[in-house]
Parts: structure tokens; sequence; C-alpha cells
């Protein structure tokens, strides 16, 4: 009987020292990134401080820093900004999960919305509360920072563009609402996004006024709708095994840069729409066969191996709800490239 338990007895113990280990051992990881965050936080804060400096100067000169230290890469090529995901997961115990911005603040490296967590973390140690900022056009899409200031109101931070909100007239910080309204109003963008540096780039901007915006976790809805047709065709992109050409020409088609997925892969608040201006098939061809926990659009679409068709009557949609997909924990991630797109007429 003994020889029996033991083995047993044994594993069990076994089993629970790897977890009280691994644990200990993700803790660590833990307050060695949070210490060394906070670290960067008050070294940035310091270096922006100046005497008597107004609320509007010290969040221009902290996201200034800020843009003059990131570095833009692909998060694909970092294992840790592949792991954000899942170690920021709201779902971890406390003690275990990663606060939001503090990957970011130690590698000061990533995209606009890797930008926008640096200086969220950086300015929630002067007490700002913050938000990421969505902003999409036809032609491209970006994240900034949304910040709380002390007067109730509220203003855009761009650390990776390097500009903010603001009315050069007034001289103050604007809500992105209202230079939005300025812009269409017919003012220019340089009268109300101020660069940082002569690195800045506020291209983005000069569209600003044709943004669809809203903060993350807040619904986004991005209509498109498909160019008309005729007798012909729509082709995006080419079989290749890569949605790079999909995305290349949905964007010369000014439908977005954003049709080179299914499920989710950017915002679980998105609802992407593809609207018809007359009868049509439309059909996506991805670059492996359709997995049910990517398919999220109302209408369901006809599946055949990679296929995904549907069709259309003139003025109706499809609903692509990206909050729906599931995670896959194979590819680590909860979207399936799309390989091509073909959008026909029906006679």
């Amino acid at each position: 009987m003994v020889r029996a338990f033991f083995p047993k007895k044994a594993l069990l113990i076994g089993l629970g020292l790897l977890i009280i280990g691994s644990g200990v051992g993700v803790l660590g990881v833990r307050s060695y990134f949070v210490a060394q965050a906070e670290r960067h936080a008050q070294q940035i804060i310091k270096s922006a401080e100046i005497e008597n400096a107004t609320e509007a100067e010290t969040l221009l000169r902290i996201s200034a820093e800020v843009h003059r230290e990131f570095s833009e890469v692909s998060p694909r090529s970092i294992l840790l900004l592949r792991l954000r995901p899942y170690l920021t997961h709201h779902l971890l115990p406390k003690f275990v999960q990663f606060p939001n911005g503090v990957i970011e603040t130690v590698l000061q490296k990533g995209l606009c919305d890797n930008a926008a967590r640096n200086l969220a973390f950086i300015l929630a140690e002067l007490g700002y509360q913050s938000f990421q900022w969505d902003m999409v056009q036809t032609g491209a899409a970006h994240s900034a920072l949304l910040v709380n200031l002390s007067d109730k109101s509220t203003a855009l931070l761009d650390p990776f563009y390097g500009t903010a909100s603001y009315s050069i007239q007034e001289n103050k910080l604007i809500s992105p609402e209202l230079a939005q309204k300025k812009l269409r109003e017919g003012g220019k963008t340089v009268d109300y996004f101020i660069p940082f540096s002569d690195t800045s780039q506020l291209w983005f901007y000069e569209k600003f006024e044709d943004s669809w915006m809203a903060k993350q976790d807040d619904e986004l809805m991005i209509p498109v709708v498909i160019p008309s047709i005729g007798k012909g065709r729509l082709v995006l992109g080419e079989l290749n095994g890569s949605s790079d050409d999909v995305v290349a020409t949905s964007i010369q088609n000014e439908m977005t840069p954003y049709w080179g997925y299914v499920g989710h892969k950017y915002n679980r608040s998105w609802v992407r729409t593809l609207r018809a201006r007359q009868d049509v098939e439309v059909e996506f061809n991805l670059v492996q066969e359709v997995e049910n926990s990517v398919v999220t659009s109302d209408p369901l679409p006809d599946i055949d191996g990679r296929r995904m068709r549907w069709r259309l009557k003139a003025g109706e949609e499809i609903q692509f709800f990206d909050g729906r997909a599931r995670r896959s924990f194979t590819r680590m991630n909860s979207y399936l490239d799309v390989d091509q797109i073909v959008i026909r007429p029906i006679d």
C-alpha cells in the first residue's frame, strides 16, 4: 500500500510545488517590470519638469519625451509584446496581472496603441485618468490617448506621431471632438494640432474631419459602402497566402485598411460593415480553412473550406462583430487572414 500511495502523493506534492513555483516566478517577473516601469516613468516626469509650468505645458512636455524615446517596431517581432494581451488579461489574478502600459514603458517600442499605453502609464503616476482613443479613416487608422484634464475637459495626446489637439488661437488643449468640429467648419489642421518637434507627423490629422472615433471598449461603427461595380467584378488582393495586398487594394478603393482579416485583430468593440449599392455576391477567401471561432458576421456566410460567401441585395449589409471572435491558443490570436476578396454582381 505504501508503494502504491507514495508515487501519487509525491506527484501531487510535486505538482503543487510546480504551480507555486510558477506563480512565484511570474510574480517576481511582474514585480521587476512594474518597478522598472515606475522608475522610468519618474525619470520622464522629472525630465519634463519646468518651474511654474501650466497643466498643458506639463502634459505636452511629457508627451514630447515619450514621442522622442519611443521606437516604431512591429509587435510581432518582440515576444513580450505578443504576450501582452495574455499578461494583461482582466481574468488573471491581480497579483500576477501586468498593469496596462508597464510593458510598453519598459520597452518603449511598438505601434501607436503601444505608445498610447506607454504615455497612459506615465500620466497615471501623476493621477491622470486616460483612455485609448481609436480613429479610423477610409485610408488609414490610428490610436492615441484621450486624457481627462483637471477642469473636467479632455484632450488628445499623440505620443506616436508627436502632436496634441490644441487651439493655437486660444493657447489651450482642446478635445478631439472640438478639433474635429473646427476642421469640419473649415479650420486648418495646423491651427488645432500642435507638433511636439520637427519629428512630429500631422499627415493623419489632415483628414481628421472624416474620422470615425471612439474610446477603446466603446462601440465603434466602421461603415463601408462597396463601390459600384456595374457588370464587372471588384477583386481585392491575389490568392498568394498574404493579406497585405487585400489591405492595400481596400485602401485604394477607400474601403478602410481593415478587410485583411476575419475575427478580432485590433479592437473587440469594432463593428465593421459592408453595405451593397447593388445586388452582389461577396466572397472572402482565407489563407486557411474557416474556423467557427472567427465567424462573427450577421448574416452568417455560406462556408466551403477556405471560402465564405454572402449574397446581398442593394441596400443590405454584412456586419462583422469583432468582439464575438474567440481566441486560438495555438495561433495566439483570434483572427484569420483574408487572402482575397471578390465581389460580383448578381443578375
